[in-house]
């Protein structure tokens, strides 16, 4: 099972500001990237939850989060510290408050974040999961960029291959697990119930918005209580056969149907 940490940065310590512009100009051009984060403990594991939290009454909240991409890297010489290879899935601007701001974060108690001084420490369970209810209160920034006449090197309309983005994009897939669970919401599986910790945490994301409702050459916000829902694998793919495969009740009553009429 995926544990928290929290990693700092401080705009004081050989990190400035101008080093988390760049991670944001590496965001708004490549997406989701892996960089190596100062960080003297091994006690993460792969896989793990990654909090970036900014340090100073300027810059106090959480302006990354992601995941542990790898184990703790040998130190190098003449280096005084190690570095942890950290996936970054979300980021934002740490002086307009970031993705959590300073007064999101005291909503969580006085004391939430406030003793943690260095990155790789872990975060009480308490204090994770209402991060995550914050992030899931964010809208969802995705660009609704359709080119209907580009080059496709597969038989799938430009509209499918927006709506496997949306599906794929780890910040989408990450907020609508912590707001929905991950029990899915046409037949009710659970991954963990039936396959243990290997099941732990997993779920499949499904865009439900209509494609041709989003404007087209331009940034649309993406609400993820409404315009997303976790189904299993199985009803996931069966949603997409659907004349409508945003129609999440309508996949529902088929589900029931089929249940009450097994002999």
């Amino acid at each position: 099972m995926a544990r928290d940490f929290v990693f700092v940065w401080q705009p004081n310590d050989g990190f400035p500001k101008a080093d988390v512009d760049g991670l944001l100009a590496r965001f708004a051009a490549d997406g989701p990237f892996i960089e190596d984060w100062r960080c003297a403990t091994g006690q993460t594991r792969p896989g793990d939850n990654a909090y970036v939290f900014g340090q100073g009454a300027a810059h106090r909240c959480i302006f990354a989060v992601g995941t542990v991409a790898g184990p703790l890297k040998p130190r190098q010489p003449n280096v005084a510290y190690r570095y942890l290879p950290v996936r970054i899935e979300m980021i934002a601007d740490p002086d307009a408050g970031g993705l959590i701001d300073a007064a999101a974060i005291r909503t969580l108690g006085d004391g939430a974040l406030k003793s943690i001084r260095r990155s790789g420490v872990s975060l009480a369970a308490p204090i994770a999961r209402g991060l995550d209810r914050l992030l899931a209160s964010r809208p969802i920034l995705e660009p609704a960029v359709v080119d209907p006449v580009a080059e496709v090197l597969v038989s799938e309309t430009p509209e499918m291959r927006l709506h496997r983005r949306l599906e794929r994009n780890p910040a989408a897939a990450r907020a609508a697990k912590s707001w929905h669970g991950c029990r899915c919401q046409a037949c009710g599986f659970d991954f963990e119930q039936a396959y243990g910790d290997l099941g732990s945490d997993f779920i499949e994301v499904h865009h439900l918005k209509p494609l041709a409702s989003l404007p087209r050459d331009q940034t649309t916000l993406l609400n993820v209580v409404t315009d997303f829902a976790v189904l299993c694998a199985n009803c996931h793919r069966m949603i997409h056969r659907l004349p409508d495969p945003s129609d999440l009740a309508a996949l529902r009553r088929i589900v029931t149907y089929q249940a009450g009429h097994q002999t």
